[in-house]
């Protein structure tokens, strides 16, 4: 034998050693958490204080790997290779069943009770990137010298720590999710028991968690809801989730509360995943909104009576003593001296008047309950044609009027007329003094996407002092006997501009005019003015 084969076969002996200690160092590693986990101890199950817990599959392949590696240290390669070829049969099951999305439960063979928890996510399993650490070493030691299964591993026990260093990062923020969530995070089973809740069930219920899974989340559950969370259960147990279902839990100090649930069933395992949430603040506000609706409904009810009264009822007289005062003006004229005629004809007019008043009172009234019918309105359009009308009534009167073109907005055509028709006769009726009458319509975009528009006018104007009480019903900044009016033209306009969501307001300065602004919402196609 030559110095050179005896080297050779030096250093093939220190290989050969190195690789026996490995496998023995492995065999016992493996063998320390099997017993760590059949004796539940934790501290067996990391190899150490502080380390990943490694799941007994994992364990029982690494113990294996070292006994191939020892029985082809000692040259029996037939037995090792067996073993190598169990190793990679594991790995291979393992990663298909993450490809494939297949429960292979080998590990739950050995430990079901230890494996298997309340959340079927979380089942203690072999990684993919393990399990491929199991093949490519089980490979090594099948076809591939002892030197480069060393180096295959060295990886391998790197990639498993690394890829159980991330499970359990990924169940620690799952948990503190779960832990801290505002919302009512529970997993109950299909027997009616809480089987995990965190503390936002403790805060809302005032039980404690151990009270709440010692008992049937049915005994908790108002009687009333009690047939309808029955049904609900047996859409989950078909495998279709929970959206929004309400019903209520009774509290420890014996109120209800109301909760709102989102749930998804997973059938297989027995188990529903639950998220609460507490709305008995929505509820209470609700049934306060619905009192309210009622009050106003009673109230709507009790305006059309009235309304009803005053279209029939004061109309009858009204139309008695006009009638009357008629017929004693007609018959007796020639009896009557001239101040009994003028008050005959006073008790016409304030007849006539009051009949005006129940008109516009009636209108009023019906611009609150009446329904919207929104389309694009061309305001520009409409003003055009009430001042026709009004050119057509008084074709004596020269008045000039500048109407921007395209104002469109969106609206109920007749409500919006009756706003345009009050501005606009406003506007009419107090420029009927000035010779050189100047009407206007513009807009204009407001910040906010509100199109601005005004109704200005060089008429008698009005002292600004008083411009708060322009829109109150039967409020007159001028007499009866200077302009005629009834008082409620410029409330219609307020109501009706406040129906679709928008202001109004109005300035004046005495012999020089008044303007008034209001907003609403455009039309799609965008306003020129």
């Amino acid at each position: 034998m030559t110095m050179t084969d005896s080297s050779i076969i030096r250093r093939q002996s220190r290989v050969n050693a190195l690789a026996a200690v490995a496998g023995y160092f492995a065999m016992g590693m493996g063998a320390l958490v099997l017993v760590g986990w059949w004796s539940r101890i934790d501290l067996l199950k990391g190899v150490g204080e502080g380390m990943i817990s490694m799941n007994p599959l994992t364990a029982l392949c690494c113990l294996l790997v070292g006994l191939s590696l020892v029985i082809q240290v000692r040259r029996p390669v037939r037995a090792g290779r067996a073993l190598a070829a169990v190793i990679i049969a594991v790995g291979v099951s393992n990663l298909g069943a993450y490809l494939l999305e297949w429960s292979i439960p080998l590990g739950h063979r050995l430990l079901t009770n230890e494996l298997h928890g309340n959340d079927p996510e979380l089942v203690n399993r072999i990684a993919p990137n393990t399990a491929l650490g199991l093949i490519i070493p089980g490979s090594g030691l099948l076809v591939l010298s002892i030197g480069i299964f060393g180096t295959f591993m060295f990886w391998t026990v790197r990639s498993a720590h690394r890829a159980d260093l991330e499970t359990k990062r990924l169940e620690k923020e799952r948990e503190s999710f779960f832990s801290l969530a505002p919302d009512l995070f529970g997993i109950a089973g299909m027997d009616g028991y809480f089987k995990r809740v965190n503390a936002a069930f403790s805060r809302t219920l005032g039980y404690t968690e151990e009270e709440i899974l010692a008992r049937s989340y049915y005994d908790l559950i108002h009687p009333d809801d009690v047939p309808a969370t029955r049904g609900e259960l047996k859409t989950l147990l078909l495998g279709q989730p929970t959206l929004h279902f309400e019903n209520r839990y009774r509290c420890k100090d014996g109120s209800w509360v109301w909760l709102e649930w989102s749930t998804q069933p997973f059938v297989k395992e027995g188990l529903l995943h639950a998220v609460g949430r507490d709305v008995t603040a929505k509820k209470r506000a609700e049934a306060e909104l619905f009192q309210q609706a009622c009050h106003l409904k009673a109230l709507n009810l009790e305006l059309e009576a009235f309304s009803y009264s005053v279209s029939h009822d004061l109309r009858a007289p009204l139309r008695g003593i006009s009638g009357f005062a008629q017929a004693l003006e007609e018959h007796q004229a020639d009896k009557l001296d001239a101040t009994s005629l003028e008050y005959l004809r006073r008790i016409r007019r304030a007849a006539a008047f009051m009949g005006d008043l129940i008109d516009d009172l009636l209108q009023l009234s019906r611009l609150t309950r009446a329904e919207m019918n929104m389309k694009p309105v061309d305001l520009s359009e409409m003003a055009r044609e009430l001042i026709a009308d009004h050119r057509r009534a008084e074709p004596e009167r020269r008045v000039e009027a500048l109407i921007a073109p395209d104002i469109r907005v969106m609206g109920d055509p007749a409500l919006l007329r009756a706003m345009m028709s009050n501005l606009l006769s406003n506007s009419w009726k107090f420029t009927s003094r000035n010779p050189a009458a100047r009407i206007e319509l513009g807009g204009a975009s407001l910040e906010g996407g509100k199109l601005g528009c005004f109704v200005r006018d060089n008429g008698v104007g009005f002292d600004n002092r008083y411009a708060h009480k322009l829109f109150g019903a039967f409020q007159r900044l001028h007499s009866q006997a200077e302009f005629k009016g009834t008082g409620i033209g410029l409330a219609t306009v307020q109501r009706i501009i406040l129906r679709h969501g928008g202001e109004v307001s109005g300035r004046g300065m005495i012999d020089e005019g008044a303007i008034f602004n209001f907003s609403l919402d455009p039309a799609k196609v965008g306003p020129h003015s």
